[in-house]
């Protein structure tokens, strides 16, 4: 421990000192508030999200128009075939 009088702990323990700090200030006011402006925003955001997460979950995508040309390749030589019967692929291997 430290030397000089300072220690980490207590040599008698006061539990007055709670109610005398949370008494200093207005504790419980900005305990409320705290949890008011944190709460109404996390439920705000995890509903919006929800809703969001739903509208896109339904939303059909479509198929690109052509694939790229790297995975024409890749596909086309996997297959070992002079054309690419890829379905989404309109390239002919040479």
């Amino acid at each position: 421990m430290a030397h000089g009088g300072a220690s980490l702990w207590p040599v008698q323990w006061q539990w007055s000192n709670f109610a005398d700090g949370l008494d200093s200030f207005p504790f419980w006011p900005y305990l409320r508030n705290s949890l008011l402006s944190t709460l109404v925003p996390v439920v705000a955001v995890v509903f919006s999200s929800s809703l969001v997460g739903f509208a896109f979950a339904r939303i059909r995508a479509r198929a690109p128009a052509r694939c790229s040309r790297s995975s024409c390749r890749r596909s086309c030589s996997r297959r070992k075939s002079r054309s690419c019967r890829s379905s989404s692929c309109s390239r002919t291997s040479t």
